[in-house]
Protein backbone atom coordinates (compact mmCIF):
# COMPACT_ATOMS: atom_id res chain seq x y z
CA UNK A 1 0.00 0.00 0.00
CA UNK A 2 3.05 2.30 0.73
CA UNK A 3 4.92 1.68 -2.28
CA UNK A 4 1.13 2.18 -4.23
CA UNK A 5 1.55 5.92 -2.55
CA UNK A 6 4.73 6.31 -3.30
CA UNK A 7 4.84 5.06 -6.93
CA UNK A 8 1.39 7.64 -7.26
CA UNK A 9 3.17 10.74 -5.40
CA UNK A 10 6.21 9.98 -7.89
CA UNK A 11 4.41 9.73 -10.90
CA UNK A 12 2.28 12.85 -10.59
CA UNK A 13 4.95 15.57 -10.28
CA UNK A 14 5.87 17.29 -13.66
CA UNK A 15 8.82 19.11 -13.32
CA UNK A 16 7.49 21.13 -15.85
CA UNK A 17 4.26 21.94 -13.45
CA UNK A 18 7.16 22.80 -10.23
CA UNK A 19 7.96 26.98 -9.98
CA UNK A 20 10.52 28.28 -8.01
CA UNK A 21 10.75 31.07 -6.67
CA UNK A 22 13.91 33.09 -4.53
CA UNK A 23 12.67 35.28 -2.28
CA UNK A 24 15.08 38.01 -1.18
CA UNK A 25 15.72 39.27 2.79
CA UNK A 26 15.38 42.98 2.42
CA UNK A 27 19.03 44.59 3.74
CA UNK A 28 18.84 47.84 6.34
CA UNK A 29 20.66 50.42 5.05
CA UNK A 30 20.84 51.54 8.94
CA UNK A 31 21.31 49.64 11.72
CA UNK A 32 19.24 50.57 14.50
CA UNK A 33 19.45 53.57 16.47
CA UNK A 34 19.15 53.90 20.25
CA UNK A 35 17.72 57.57 20.96
CA UNK A 36 17.19 58.52 24.37
CA UNK A 37 13.59 58.84 23.64
CA UNK A 38 11.86 56.00 21.31
CA UNK A 39 8.51 56.13 19.56
CA UNK A 40 5.83 53.89 18.34
CA UNK A 41 2.76 55.21 16.23
CA UNK A 42 1.15 57.72 19.07
CA UNK A 43 3.05 57.22 22.11
CA UNK A 44 6.76 58.25 22.93
CA UNK A 45 8.35 57.27 26.66
CA UNK A 46 11.96 58.30 27.86
CA UNK A 47 14.41 55.34 28.25
CA UNK A 48 16.29 54.95 31.37
CA UNK A 49 19.99 55.46 31.23
CA UNK A 50 21.70 51.82 30.79
CA UNK A 51 18.38 50.15 28.31
CA UNK A 52 19.74 48.66 25.37
CA UNK A 53 16.58 48.53 23.09
CA UNK A 54 16.98 45.20 20.88
CA UNK A 55 15.08 44.04 18.02
CA UNK A 56 11.45 42.69 18.44
CA UNK A 57 11.48 38.97 18.31
CA UNK A 58 7.43 38.93 17.35
CA UNK A 59 5.48 40.78 14.93
CA UNK A 60 3.05 41.75 18.26
CA UNK A 61 5.71 43.29 20.16
CA UNK A 62 6.27 46.89 19.53
CA UNK A 63 9.27 47.25 21.16
CA UNK A 64 11.67 45.09 23.04
CA UNK A 65 14.73 46.22 26.09
CA UNK A 66 17.35 44.06 27.97
CA UNK A 67 18.00 46.19 30.99
CA UNK A 68 21.34 45.38 32.57
CA UNK A 69 21.14 44.85 36.19
CA UNK A 70 24.73 43.76 38.77
CA UNK A 71 23.21 40.05 38.79
CA UNK A 72 21.57 39.46 35.15
CA UNK A 73 19.65 40.77 32.78
CA UNK A 74 16.01 41.75 32.39
CA UNK A 75 13.28 41.54 29.16
CA UNK A 76 11.16 44.33 28.53
CA UNK A 77 8.51 44.16 26.08
CA UNK A 78 5.58 46.41 24.78
CA UNK A 79 2.82 44.98 23.11
CA UNK A 80 -0.20 47.34 21.98
CA UNK A 81 -3.86 45.46 22.43
CA UNK A 82 -7.16 46.59 20.80
CA UNK A 83 -9.55 47.89 23.51
CA UNK A 84 -8.69 46.47 26.97
CA UNK A 85 -7.09 43.62 25.67
CA UNK A 86 -9.39 40.46 27.38
CA UNK A 87 -9.43 42.55 30.36
CA UNK A 88 -7.49 42.86 33.81
CA UNK A 89 -8.09 40.03 35.19
CA UNK A 90 -6.86 37.77 31.92
CA UNK A 91 -3.94 39.21 31.32
CA UNK A 92 -2.64 39.53 34.87
CA UNK A 93 -3.69 35.81 35.56
CA UNK A 94 -1.68 34.72 32.03
CA UNK A 95 1.30 36.48 33.29
CA UNK A 96 1.32 35.04 36.62
CA UNK A 97 0.98 31.50 34.93
CA UNK A 98 4.08 32.34 33.15
CA UNK A 99 5.38 32.51 36.58
CA UNK A 100 3.72 28.88 37.10
CA UNK A 101 1.64 30.56 40.00
CA UNK A 102 -2.18 30.07 40.83
CA UNK A 103 -4.89 32.43 39.16
CA UNK A 104 -6.42 35.27 41.42
CA UNK A 105 -9.74 37.22 41.51
CA UNK A 106 -10.58 40.41 39.88
CA UNK A 107 -11.19 41.37 43.45
CA UNK A 108 -7.74 40.05 44.57
CA UNK A 109 -5.84 41.77 41.63
CA UNK A 110 -7.64 44.80 42.26
CA UNK A 111 -6.25 45.13 45.73
CA UNK A 112 -2.39 43.97 44.45
CA UNK A 113 -2.67 46.97 41.88
CA UNK A 114 -0.52 49.65 42.21
CA UNK A 115 -1.23 53.03 40.73
CA UNK A 116 1.22 55.53 38.44
CA UNK A 117 0.29 58.43 36.18
CA UNK A 118 1.68 59.92 33.37
CA UNK A 119 1.05 62.60 30.66
CA UNK A 120 -1.99 60.38 29.04
CA UNK A 121 -3.37 59.15 32.09
CA UNK A 122 -3.34 57.18 35.10
CA UNK A 123 -2.25 53.37 34.80
CA UNK A 124 -2.38 50.10 36.91
CA UNK A 125 1.44 48.17 37.33
CA UNK A 126 2.11 45.12 39.29
CA UNK A 127 4.69 43.54 41.08
CA UNK A 128 4.44 39.39 40.19
CA UNK A 129 7.01 37.03 42.63
CA UNK A 130 7.62 33.58 42.38
CA UNK A 131 9.70 33.13 45.42
CA UNK A 132 9.88 29.64 44.63
CA UNK A 133 11.92 29.79 41.52
CA UNK A 134 13.13 33.22 41.98
CA UNK A 135 11.68 34.79 38.59
CA UNK A 136 9.47 37.71 38.80
CA UNK A 137 7.19 39.88 36.29
CA UNK A 138 6.90 44.15 36.84
CA UNK A 139 3.81 44.30 34.61
CA UNK A 140 1.94 47.79 33.34
CA UNK A 141 -1.26 48.46 32.07
CA UNK A 142 -1.86 51.82 30.35
CA UNK A 143 -5.13 52.40 28.75
CA UNK A 144 -5.02 55.25 25.55
CA UNK A 145 -7.74 55.51 23.20
CA UNK A 146 -9.23 52.51 21.80
CA UNK A 147 -5.93 50.43 22.57
CA UNK A 148 -4.19 49.31 25.75
CA UNK A 149 -0.27 49.18 26.01
CA UNK A 150 0.89 45.86 28.36
CA UNK A 151 4.83 46.59 29.35
CA UNK A 152 6.15 42.83 31.03
CA UNK A 153 9.42 42.81 32.35
CA UNK A 154 10.65 39.41 33.22
CA UNK A 155 13.57 39.53 35.95
CA UNK A 156 14.53 37.51 38.86
CA UNK A 157 13.38 38.45 42.48
CA UNK A 158 16.17 40.66 42.99
CA UNK A 159 15.76 42.21 39.83
CA UNK A 160 12.54 43.37 40.72
CA UNK A 161 14.13 45.76 43.39
CA UNK A 162 16.88 46.83 41.17
CA UNK A 163 14.86 47.57 38.39
CA UNK A 164 11.43 49.16 39.84
CA UNK A 165 12.38 52.56 40.20
CA UNK A 166 13.42 52.73 36.37
CA UNK A 167 10.66 50.99 35.11
CA UNK A 168 8.41 52.66 37.03
CA UNK A 169 9.77 56.21 35.52
CA UNK A 170 9.37 54.51 32.52
CA UNK A 171 5.67 53.78 32.28
CA UNK A 172 5.25 57.25 33.77
CA UNK A 173 7.18 58.85 30.46
CA UNK A 174 4.83 57.86 28.30
CA UNK A 175 3.24 61.11 26.95
CA UNK A 176 1.04 61.33 23.40
CA UNK A 177 2.55 62.60 20.16
CA UNK A 178 -0.41 63.88 19.12
CA UNK A 179 -1.09 66.18 21.73
CA UNK A 180 2.55 66.82 21.84
CA UNK A 181 1.97 66.22 25.80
Amino acid sequence: MQLLFLLLFIFSCHNDDIQHYKVLKPKRNNPIQITPSSTIRELTWDTPKGWKEKETSSSIRLAEFDIPFDQGVGDLSIVKLSSDGGGLEANINRWRSQLELEPLSLFKINELALTGKNKIGNFKWFKIIDENNNKAILGAIIPFNTFTYFIKLNTTKKGVDKIEPDFIKFCSSFKSIEKNN
